[in-house]
């Protein structure tokens, strides 16, 4: 299968405090996945990075083979 997303160390922080710390992901295309977890754990931020819409401290991540954040 082809892969559709793939975080390689992907690491943010937001207020001194590491939001995602080393996230390393990979999703293939038409893969389902549900992200769940406690209020305040980075689920909303590992989205927003998918999306590109934040730039990580540390790490890349690629979405149908192209880098985001370049």
């Amino acid at each position: 299968m082809d892969t559709a997303v793939v975080m390689e160390d992907y690491t943010k922080t937001l207020h001194g405090h590491r939001v995602l710390d080393e996230i390393n992901l990979v999703i293939e295309r038409g893969q389902i996945l549900g992200v769940t977890g406690r209020n305040g754990s980075g689920k909303t931020m590992l989205l927003r990075a998918m999306c590109g819409l934040i730039r990580p401290d540390k790490g890349k991540i690629m979405v149908m083979e192209q880098e985001l954040n370049r």
